[in-house]
């Protein structure tokens, strides 16, 4: 990716605009391809393993997903913003220095965690519903592939290679997945339910594995022409940026996933099976949010620290009207087309078509949710995405206990909706005082 700024004294936002959208196009492609991939590989696990034993397993990624949301730090994401400034200026030194501390910190912090707390989940019952909780074993092993993926994720996005990373994460895993399910489709043992669980953690090792070889690749090519710059490495293992990190990744994981977890509670694994794949669709209304907020992230970290603000307000302008737009013509095409899609993967799926209406309008609001709080997280403003997402989370909470139970899938949709439309109204307020001060030139 190109982070060559020009200098012209006129024109520079207008540049910055153009480079944004060419960005946007170049990755549209690989993110419409990776939608695809995306539903063929749940639904190839869903043709293979049956409704119920794809709950389990979504069951088992939902819960290791809450493990590493804890034990991870909030260490991908300062990695990602420090890497991105290194690299912009050449410091070679410094981006290895930035990524041996966010693997040691992983080795040293991350893995010993994310294993006490699944021992504390075993053992506590905690999120098992009234049902046997996951294999211990493979809870372990499914997280700490998680670990590791989005460590090595932020790497590659960090050399503002962020096309190669989401090519790896969203068009090589789930390749991955569905060659794996087909062999175990093939050799019949599809009944075990552990073995449900094999196609995801090996595609994470797979996945793991082609980053860092690409990381190594992309950083010699560059050895040779590079500067010795030094910069201001910060934030690393600041305790109080690890915390509101943290804080945050849990706070989105109980706006989105904590879902399925309630549903699994309320109306069982089979029922959960439906509402993930009602979530899986609606990826279609925020995938160019998503393509957006990837791309915008290392740039705005980089003009910001170069004081290039003109720059970091178009960036964020220019995705926020791309982001926005596809995500009210992706709503439209899922409240058509959204119940011929469930029932194409399972006729037991229509249930969640409700359900899925729901989420597809909220969503519209996340799409500029997703724009925003990255651009605050880049620019050292993380405690306003916090506070937008814990004054969110209440009234969405509230509606979760009041409406899921006469309501099921429906009303933990339409706290979804509640929860995401309190915190863009939050967050949009806060970004206006941020990016519309008057000193910013």
């Amino acid at each position: 990716m190109d982070m060559n700024i020009s200098h012209h004294k006129r024109g520079r936002p207008e540049d910055g605009s153009i480079r944004s959208i060419r960005r946007l196009a170049q990755n549209g492609l690989i993110k419409v391809v990776a939608a695809g991939l995306a539903f063929v590989s749940q639904i190839a696990l869903v043709k293979i393993l049956g409704s119920h034993p794809y709950g389990l397993y979504v069951y088992l990624v939902t819960y290791c997903s809450l493990i590493v949301a804890i034990s991870k730090g909030g260490i991908d994401l300062v990695a990602l913003r420090e890497m991105a400034v290194a690299w912009s200026v050449g410091s070679s030194r410094d981006v290895m220095f930035i990524r041996f501390s966010a693997f040691r910190y992983i080795a040293t912090v991350g893995v010993p965690l994310a294993v006490l707390i699944a021992l504390i989940f075993q053992w506590t019952g905690l999120f098992s519903h009234g049902q046997n909780p996951p294999n211990l074993v493979w809870v372990c092993i499914t997280s700490i592939s998680l670990l590791l993926l989005a460590m090595s994720l932020a790497c590659v996005k960090g050399l503002q290679r962020v096309n190669a990373a989401e090519a790896v994460d969203s068009i090589f895993k789930p390749i991955t997945i569905i060659i794996i399910a087909w062999i175990i489709g093939s050799l019949s043992v599809a009944s075990s339910e552990n073995i449900a669980y094999l196609p995801f953690v090996s595609a994470n090792i797979v996945s793991v594995l082609a980053l860092q070889t690409l990381f190594e690749l992309i950083r010699r090519e560059r050895e040779s022409n590079q500067k010795n710059d030094d910069i201001e490495v910060r934030g690393l293992f600041e305790f109080r940026q690890a915390f509101a990190f943290t804080l945050s990744g849990l706070i989105t994981f109980a706006y989105f996933q904590l879902a399925t977890l309630v549903v699994a509670a309320k109306l069982g694994t089979s029922d959960a099976a439906a509402f993930n794949m009602a979530c899986n669709f609606v990826r279609i209304v925020i995938f160019v949010a998503l393509i957006a907020a990837g791309q915008a992230q290392p740039l705005i970290a980089a003009h910001y620290r170069r004081k290039e603000f003109q720059s970091v307000r178009s960036t964020i302008y220019t995705c926020l009207m791309v982001s926005i737009s596809s995500a009210v013509l992706g709503a439209i095409f899922l409240t058509i087309f959204g119940r011929m899609l469930l029932r194409s993967v399972s006729p037991d799926f229509v249930c969640a078509y409700s359900a899925l209406i729901i989420m597809s309008a909220a969503h519209i609001f996340n799409s500029a949710i997703l724009i925003l709080s990255g651009a605050l997280n880049m620019c050292g403003f993380q405690n306003n995405v916090l506070k937008a997402q814990i004054l969110g989370l209440i009234p969405g909470a509230v509606a979760m206990a009041l409406l899921v139970t006469p309501f099921g899938m429906t009303g933990v949709a339409c706290s979804m909706l509640i929860a995401l439309l309190a915190n863009f109204i939050i967050l949009a307020r806060d970004s206006v005082k941020v990016f519309s001060v008057k000193g910013w030139k």
